[in-house]
């Protein structure tokens, strides 16, 4: 059973299940621009328990892609899922390494030495020209 037999809706909640047994609590919300900050979806820590924040206005297939990146950073082996959840993971896994790929070409080619910005994952910034360590999801 590929992708292409589940719907997006399913495939997003199997998602928010593979979530959960991690111990990830996947919280929609309205993240409107508002005075002036720019708040984008993201793992988070809430009192000590792992969050991911997700716009609750991103499409669907930006949500699909956003939480299967975001999962695709953990061990998984041990967990059963879904082939077709498994598949997407796997998909945005590859497409993360090559993102990451270009983004340190592009930092080495100016010159930086900060870590490349981790976008819409909610990944440390670093604007201040030394590494930080990422945090280790296991």
């Amino acid at each position: 059973m590929g992708a292409d037999a589940m719907t997006p809706e399913q495939i997003y909640q199997q998602l928010i299940e593979v979530a959960e047994k991690l111990d990830i609590r996947v919280s929609e919300k309205n993240l409107r621009q508002a005075a002036g900050l720019r708040v984008r979806s993201g793992l988070c820590k809430v009192h000590g328990d792992s969050v991911y924040i997700m716009d609750k206005k991103a499409r669907l297939t930006k949500k699909i892609s956003l939480l299967a990146e975001c999962l695709a950073r953990y061990p998984l082996d041990a967990l059963y899922l879904v082939p077709a959840v498994r598949e997407v993971i796997d998909r945005n896994r590859a497409v993360k390494r090559e993102d990451d790929a270009d983004r340190q070409r592009v930092i080495e080619v100016g010159g930086r030495t900060a870590e490349p910005d981790e976008g819409e994952q909610g990944g440390p910034e670093n604007t201040t020209g030394s590494r930080s360590a990422s945090p280790d999801p296991s």
